[in-house]
């Protein structure tokens, strides 16, 4: 709280606008004290903002792995459609082998397929955590705006009390 040394001159203040003076400034420290709390959080906020913009691009770039893995999948079908068929050219052995290859193949396109369903689970519930605090952000930027108004308004009136007391002193 501020502390003042006041040293009237002439009049002396009354005890009601001293208790107002000091009530004022009171409500003025808390009012301070609550902007400064809702600028944590709005820094909080923003870096919670910066953290989900990492995880839209982490999406981004989980986009462009499956993209990746679906022309890999491509290219292993049509390797293993190759494969097959010059099996079943030539040998008994090489139909083994290439239907080995095949499935090998596809146990890794299925574990990579389910390592890939899950990592865009994680991004849907990444991407729903950013709306919502983009959600916040915005509802703390409109009440540390709101609040700011209210430190005007009272720094007004701490300053027309102010002068009021000292037109009294003089």
């Amino acid at each position: 709280m501020m502390s003042a040394n006041f040293s009237p001159v002439g009049e002396t203040m009354s005890l009601e606008a001293t208790l107002d003076l000091i009530k004022n400034a009171a409500l003025y420290e808390q009012r301070l004290n609550e902007l400064k709390d809702q600028e944590a959080k709005a820094i909080e906020a923003t870096n919670n903002l910066s953290k989900a913009k990492d995880l839209n691009n982490a999406l981004s770039n989980a986009k462009r792995i499956e993209a990746q893995a679906q022309a890999a999948l491509t290219e292993a079908r049509s390797k293993a459609a190759s494969v097959i068929a010059q099996a079943e050219e030539t040998a008994g052995k090489i139909v083994l082998d290439a239907k080995n290859e095949v499935d090998r193949i596809n146990v890794g396109l299925i574990q990579a397929q389910s390592d890939f369903q899950m990592y865009i689970a994680n991004i849907k519930l990444s991407s729903e955590h950013l709306s919502a605090l983009q959600e916040d952000v915005k509802q703390t930027s409109t009440l540390l705006k709101l609040k700011q108004q209210e430190a005007k308004v009272l720094t007004d009136d701490i300053k027309a009390k102010r002068e009021q007391f000292e037109a009294l002193l003089k």
